[in-house]
């Protein structure tokens, strides 16, 4: 059953003398013999005192008196006043950490100190902080009956003479009210449970908010206690304006933010409760050896929208790199943290990115968590009834791997074909197909979608990790080719340069081009002949592409090879 840990305005505020953790009181004075004769504590009638916590659905009893302690009056040598306090500490500690309750501020002359349960709780909560923070061997058992020693401090004040008394004993079984050192959020403000990172008392994450609610709770979740808003705000910490009391009967917070990925910090040195939005750059370019170092030919990632990047590239061995949101210059690089591997910060100089064997890998920048990720995409295979009818996971169909990260075939489909991707022809890890809520869109989760067609037909069939689409699009596989573009100032006539059909279905060219020239395919040398041109597709680099296409530039001059493959769907350019 859940847990709040509530504030009762009726339990009298204690100071104690060792509260803080930094400073544990232990008795400065020593007792001197002639100036002053000590109280005598007398033995309650009740000495097991069982707190109980107020929850959800229990009243505890923290507000109640527990026990009035009472006390011979002291006598001394002069006529100084005589002032009085109350200690406690675990039993075998021998005060090293005591507690000392004080009777007035600073002391008093009366002979009796009402106690409520609340009290001895927080009092026991403070002997366990000042146990810890001296390494003792002793610690308090919360949830446990604790023997506890119990004694009055009397001081003559003329003299400052101290002298204790007796000690009696009596039992507590308290509860624990401080921080878990292992704390978690929950509610209806994020979409999952989330684990803050404790680092000498600051609590950190990043998370994604909602306008709702949620509270702290103590890890393991077997403890069962939280800690709301007026948790906090009784303690003194500063909350953050967006985060309000929702005042409903779990006193949560509530969050009156935008929707997105914050930084949560709950500091509990400086008693404050921060939320600092994520704010990730509008661009992100990939720059290192493979590159040139120059951010002027960094490439670029695809935003995806929800502060996520993702590019293709292909790596040899030794290549480094880091990340910068604009190709102009090095501001705001980001780079690895060197003590969280997978982790980025934004600081300029070394670690590089880099150490991955040679192959092709998608790359994910991840602007919510901070990470990046390198999934290696070396193959990619088609598998379904098109390849085998019992889908058979060897008999997959490599496809081909025209440009980086994308992937291309083109098949003779019926309408009652269905297929999906693999990564390996072994077996069935890393399987994916269509996503059931986002058309086009390739998914590995529950639910996936295999990929069909309307139509009997021809099919430019084509994936792209970066993008993370799917293309199914239909062709008409020529049985010759030309070449048409700037080079000839787009003249599609006779003079059109012919392919050379080299294997079936596969034409290849060599042609002599200038930087920033365009060009695409038609199947006729007949001037004005455009119907059913080809070129590559608008998203996906190099797979072939039936009208709606996109022109193919080359960036520099020289002698090309052009071959276009009506077997994988793949334009490739060699000089």
């Amino acid at each position: 059953m859940k847990k709040i840990i509530f504030i009762f305005t009726a339990i009298i505020a204690l100071t104690f003398g060792a509260c803080s953790p930094d400073e544990v009181t232990i008795n400065p004075l020593e007792p001197t013999d002639p100036l002053l004769i000590g109280a005598v504590l007398n033995t309650p009638s009740v000495t097991t005192f069982n707190i109980v916590q107020t929850t959800d659905t229990t009243v505890g009893n923290e507000a109640d008196e527990a026990v009035a302690l009472t006390w011979e009056a002291a006598t001394g040598d002069n006529d100084g006043s005589i002032l009085y306090y109350v200690q406690m500490d675990i039993t075998g500690n021998e005060f090293k950490t005591a507690v000392t309750i004080p009777l007035a501020a600073s002391g008093t002359t009366e002979l009796t100190r009402a106690l409520t349960f609340g009290e001895l709780n927080e009092a026991m909560n403070q002997v366990s902080v000042n146990l810890v923070k001296i390494a003792s061997a002793l610690s308090v058992k919360f949830d446990e009956a604790n023997v506890v020693d119990v004694r009055v401090q009397t001081i003559l004040g003329a003299s400052i003479a101290v002298q204790y008394s007796e000690i009696i004993n009596i039992t507590i079984t308290p509860y624990f009210t401080g921080l878990s050192d292992e704390i978690s959020i929950k509610g209806d403000a994020l979409a999952s449970d989330v684990m803050l990172v404790n680092t000498d008392g600051v609590f950190k994450n990043r998370v994604e908010l909602t306008a709702s609610t949620f509270r702290f709770f103590a890890e393991p979740s077997e403890t069962n206690i939280s800690y709301n808003y007026q948790y906090f705000d009784s303690r003194g910490y500063t909350i953050d304006p967006l985060l309000v009391n929702a005042n409903d009967t779990e006193m949560n917070f509530s969050f009156t933010g935008e929707e997105g990925a914050w930084d949560l910090i709950l500091d509990t040195n400086s008693k404050t409760i921060e939320l600092v939005e994520v704010v990730a750059p509008d661009n992100l370019y990939l720059i290192g050896s493979l590159t040139g170092w120059d951010p002027a030919t960094a490439f670029p990632f695809h935003n995806n929208g929800d502060n996520t990047f993702t590019i293709s590239a292909h790596l040899v061995d030794g290549d480094q790199f880091k990340f910068i949101p604009t190709n102009t210059s090095w501001d705001g690089a980001w780079k690895e943290d060197p003590n969280n591997p997978g982790s980025i910060i934004n600081e300029g100089g070394d670690p590089n990115i880099g150490g991955y064997p040679a192959g092709q890998y998608l790359i994910t920048v991840d602007f919510n968590a901070l990470t990046f990720t390198m999934k290696e995409i070396n193959n990619l295979y088609l598998v379904g009834t098109i390849s085998d009818p019992a889908w058979t996971p060897t008999a997959a169909i490599k496809m081909g791997n025209p440009s980086a990260g994308v992937f291309s075939l083109i098949r003779d489909l019926k309408a009652s074909d269905e297929f999906k991707f693999l990564p390996t022809n072994i077996d069935w890890s890393g399987d994916f197909g269509e996503d059931p809520n986002n058309p086009n869109k390739g998914f590995d989760g529950d639910g996936e979608k295999n990929i069909k067609v309307a139509e009997d037909g021809t099919y430019v069939i084509s994936y792209n990790y970066t993008t993370n689409d799917i293309i199914v699009s239909k062709i008409v596989i020529p049985t010759q080719l030309y070449l048409v573009g700037s080079f000839r100032g787009w003249n599609n006539d006779a003079g059109n340069p012919k392919f050379t059909e080299v294997a079936t279905n596969v034409f290849e060219i060599t042609q002599a081009l200038a930087a920033n020239d365009e060009f695409k395919f038609v199947k006729s040398n007949t001037g004005g002949d455009w119907a059913n041109d080809i070129a590559q597709n608008k998203t996906s680099p190099l797979v072939i592409e039936q009208n709606g296409e996109e022109n193919i530039k080359v960036t520099t001059d020289g002698t090309y090879t052009i071959t276009v493959n009506f077997n994988n769907g793949t334009i490739k350019l060699s000089k």
